[in-house]
């Protein structure tokens, strides 16, 4: 067996639940009514179910916290030219 299907049969391991369901799960607020019957049971039994849920929610929740101010800006022309006169430089270098 090679170790991309290991992983693959780890993941979809029968009693865990899959990746699309935690994912799924992870985008609405926590309501346990939500969920299904066996959903709410394993996420209660399941300690790595459980975790994986809680690092996806927290993905979930910074991604939903990004503003405008958190995006990224064009730096200065200056900045630009000093990374081609580098890069310039290092190829008389090895010339």
């Amino acid at each position: 067996m090679s170790s991309a299907s290991s992983v693959r049969a780890e993941v979809t391991m029968p009693g865990h639940l899959d990746s699309d369901e935690l994912a799924e799960i992870s985008l609405c607020p926590p309501d346990p009514v939500r969920l299904t019957p066996y959903q709410r049971d394993h996420l209660r039994l399941c300690d790595r179910c459980r975790g994986e849920l809680a690092e996806l929610r927290a993905v979930v929740r910074t991604a939903r916290g990004i503003s405008s101010e958190d995006l990224l800006v064009e730096p200065p022309a200056s900045v630009w030219e000093s990374v081609a006169a580098r890069m310039h430089l290092d190829d008389d270098e090895d010339a």
